[in-house]
């Protein structure tokens, strides 16, 4: 949930089986999902630490681990960008209940009025993977804006002649502009690119094989239609084979 300025205190209810809260007595944020084979059994995690305050806006993003964990199991809320802990359990989460149709946000038909947001709520985003640090980071400080395409890369890195390289990249945008298409690039610019395989040049997480030893450098673009980034990647190589000591 992106932007929210609650003015009075109210619940929010965003859907069935999960539920983000702006809990009227502690004026801070709760979230709650329904545990797997426990009937009506609701887990609660709070925020003790993150205090709301009325008349002023707030960007919040909640990560939620829907799986079975161990006790004393976390989520995790960035408040205005900052990364904040919740209380640890104090059973075992079995796991949440998969959730049903339909999802609401705000009131929905069977609450009789009493899950209301009384305040506003602005750009709020829904997403099926967790946003990494930066990402977070960048939307609390400028939220309506593209953002350029975000690279997660290993590097420097080593390797063997012959050696199959993968997994050396992970590029994660923000969805806009709207109608855009994350497109990404790989391409040799230092080394000989004869000796340099590349499965799919278009892939950040590819294949890439180099057959003769030496010093590569690597660049993976990426652009979402208005924004770009990019990052270089310096690989050194050896021969194969086992090293003999003469003396």
């Amino acid at each position: 949930m992106e932007h929210s300025r609650p003015n009075s205190l109210r619940v929010v209810n965003i859907g069935p089986n999960f539920y983000i809260l702006y809990n009227p007595s502690t004026r801070r944020f709760d979230m709650s999902s329904r545990g797997v084979g426990t009937g009506s059994t609701q887990y609660t995690w709070t925020w003790p630490d993150a205090g709301i305050t009325s008349n002023r806006w707030f960007h919040a993003a909640m990560l939620f681990k829907g799986d079975a964990a161990a006790s004393g199991s976390r989520q995790v809320m960035y408040l205005d960008g900052v990364k904040i802990l919740s209380n640890p359990l104090n059973t075992v989460f079995p796991g949440a209940v998969d959730f049903a149709p339909a999802f609401y946000v705000g009131n929905n038909s069977g609450s009789g009025g009493i899950r209301n947001f009384d305040g506003v709520l602005d750009d709020l985003r829904i997403y099926t993977r967790f946003l990494h640090d930066e990402e977070i980071i960048r939307l609390a400080a400028d939220p309506d804006n593209n953002h350029e395409p975000v690279i997660e890369a290993q590097n420097p890195v080593s390797a063997k002649v012959g050696q199959i390289l993968t997994d050396l990249a992970a590029v994660v945008d923000d969805g806009q502009p709207s109608g855009g298409s994350l497109v990404t690039r790989w391409s040799v610019i230092a080394g000989d690119p004869e000796e340099v395989w590349i499965e799919d040049a278009g892939d950040p997480a590819t294949a890439i094989l180099i057959s003769r030893s030496g010093f590569y450098s690597l660049r993976l673009d990426a652009a979402d239609g208005e924004r770009r980034s990019a990052v270089t990647l310096a690989i050194t190589v050896t021969p194969t084979g086992t090293v003999f000591t003469l003396q």
